[in-house]
């Protein structure tokens, strides 16, 4: 399951790489990170490439194991496309579109989800410069998320949810959340 996730990132970034074509070396790269992750103990990096005077492509990869010691283990793969109102790409308002991808293995409350999501959103945001290289960006949106997953009490037979030898999810659906909301460090590398 990982490995689908690093295939799909390796793919991303790669397809990036080509939509910036051959303007990548001349324009500007960002690196940012999302505080309000790392509170909840999931790391997250994130590159935004502009790729023309109004719209960035970017990647944001986030993750987790065990935060404050509970039960939980999750990756994601979040690519992105931003129009700024500004003209003036990593600078003051924007709106986009996303995807997002990610595996999890959560324990709660004696109820165990493990399984795979996928959906697209739309985000809006707020990119405040802090001076010639960094910004502080406010961020939300909302995204459909279609998920496939085991669900059971930890106290099932874990061996129920296997046939024929192939593990088999037993919950399927697709659910509204909030997305990409975030209070995110951004440093402008060129």
């Amino acid at each position: 399951m990982n490995r689908i996730l690093h295939n799909l990132a390796v793919a991303l970034v790669s397809l990036s790489a080509f939509l910036c074509g051959q303007r990548l070396g001349a324009q500007q790269i960002a690196v940012h990170m999302n505080a309000l992750d790392y509170v909840l103990m999931t790391p997250d990096v994130g590159l935004d490439f502009v790729t023309g005077e109004k719209t960035t492509v970017g990647l944001n990869i986030s993750g987790h194991w065990r935060p404050y010691g509970f039960t939980s283990k999750l990756i994601s793969v979040q690519p992105q496309f931003r129009y700024w109102f500004s003209g003036r790409p990593l600078n003051r308002e924007y709106v986009g579109v996303s995807a997002l991808f990610c595996s999890y293995d959560i324990t709660a409350s004696a109820r165990v989800y493990e399984g795979m999501a996928a959906g697209l959103g739309l985000t809006a945001g707020y990119v405040m410069p802090l001076g010639k290289r960094w910004g502080l960006e406010f961020s939300g949106g909302l995204s459909l998320m279609f998920f496939n997953q085991k669900r059971y009490s930890s106290s099932d037979s874990y061996g129920d949810y296997y046939e024929g030898g192939q593990d088999w999810a037993n919950s399927k659906g697709c659910t509204l959340i909030p997305s990409n909301l975030g209070v995110t460090f951004i440093y402008i590398i060129k």
